[in-house]
């Protein structure tokens, strides 16, 4: 099934209006996904702890 996914997401239909908005769609597993969006949390917090910002 994950293959599946895969192949139609990267499918002209569904790639043609990500790409137009800078965006592009790709496959994988919940685990790289989950690995993913925990090293961009690190990034992130360590931008905004250096540059010492502070929420509203």
């Amino acid at each position: 099934m994950q293959a599946e996914a895969g192949r139609a997401l990267a499918g002209p239909e569904l790639k043609q209006n990500p790409l137009d908005q800078g965006l592009e769609a790709c496959s994988g597993t919940a685990a790289e996904f989950g690995k993913f969006i925990d090293d961009e949390t690190r990034k992130r917090r360590a931008v905004v702890r250096d540059a010492d910002l502070k929420g509203e």
